[in-house]
């Protein structure tokens, strides 16, 4: 009988050790690495969908690790776990290789905004001129608003020489809003 106690207890030892399955510390920590990585290329900003993805993924599987630990060694099952974080993984890597295409595509679409913007703005300040504005208060809010598209022409070119190119084409695409609008209305005026 002892001997056949002894056989349980080992066959108990053996099952606990083999489904004692580890928590996953080495995907926990490269997916942890990729997503540091994409935030050095600044992927929240240009390449959020797959970053947030990313960011979603390693949560729930931290979430999926802290329930797992918290039951008894041997059901202890770390799969869905593994695979949350193969997902945020390959969503951080992803993320780190859109970053710098996408913006270095945005910086050339600023580029070409910021030169568009400046023709558009020299269009509507000669319409402005060869207007005959009469009331004074109309004529200063058309140049405030060439004024306002001027200065966000100018914050554009300052954050995109220092790189910020996410700031310098939502400034400028503003600019260009501005500038538009009054290029139409003044046309119409004329009219």
């Amino acid at each position: 009988m002892r001997n056949h106690i002894e056989r349980l207890i080992l066959s108990l030892f053996v099952m606990a050790m083999v489904g004692c399955e580890g928590m996953p510390e080495e995907p926990l920590e490269a997916a942890e690495q990729a997503l540091m990585a994409a935030d050095s290329v600044e992927a929240p900003v240009y390449a959020a969908e797959a970053y947030q993805e990313a960011r979603q993924a390693l949560a729930a599987a931290r979430t999926e690790i802290a329930a797992q630990n918290e039951r008894f060694a041997v059901s202890r099952d770390y799969t869905r776990a593994v695979e949350l974080l193969r997902r945020a993984t390959d969503a951080a890597e992803r993320a780190a290789q859109e970053a710098p295409e996408r913006k270095t595509v945005l910086q050339t679409e600023t580029e070409t905004l910021l030169l568009e913007t400046g023709d558009e703005g020299r269009q509507a300040q000669v319409l402005l001129k060869r207007m005959r504005i009469r009331d004074r208060e109309e004529r200063r809010q058309w140049e405030g608003k060439l004024a306002e598209a001027n200065q966000l022409v100018m914050e554009a070119s300052t954050a995109q020489a220092s790189g910020d190119v996410a700031v310098a084409h939502e400034k400028i695409t503003r600019a260009l809003t501005i500038v538009q609008s009054v290029a139409r209305a003044l046309e119409e005026k004329m009219k």
